[in-house]
């Protein structure tokens, strides 16, 4: 199943970032914790592992979007989530 994750930290709600990922396990559902960056050797010689809280999940027409919280802060982030793929758009709509 596609799964689009939404990446943000609450202390600048207003962006984030977004990857759309193929997914075989279930559904994260909160409360859980989610490795996000830094899974693979590679990305773990740039920097630390970078984990986030499901914080919501919607599960609607098809799709499913999972927002996750983090507590670094997005311009510490944006470099290797950018090289990761990851894209900066705005907060969706069916966050909290």
């Amino acid at each position: 199943m596609r799964v689009d994750f939404y990446v943000y930290s609450p202390e600048v709600a207003l962006t984030c970032f977004s990857k759309s990922v193929e997914w075989s396990s279930a559904t994260p559902k909160p409360p859980c914790s989610l490795v996000f960056l830094g899974m693979d050797g590679e990305s773990l010689k740039t920097g630390r592992p970078a984990v986030g809280e499901v914080e919501d999940v919607d599960e609607s027409n098809g799709f499913t979007r999972v927002l996750l919280a983090t507590s670094q802060l997005p311009q510490d982030l944006q470099d290797r989530l950018v090289a990761d793929g990851w894209r900066k758009v705005p907060l969706p709509n069916f966050a909290k």
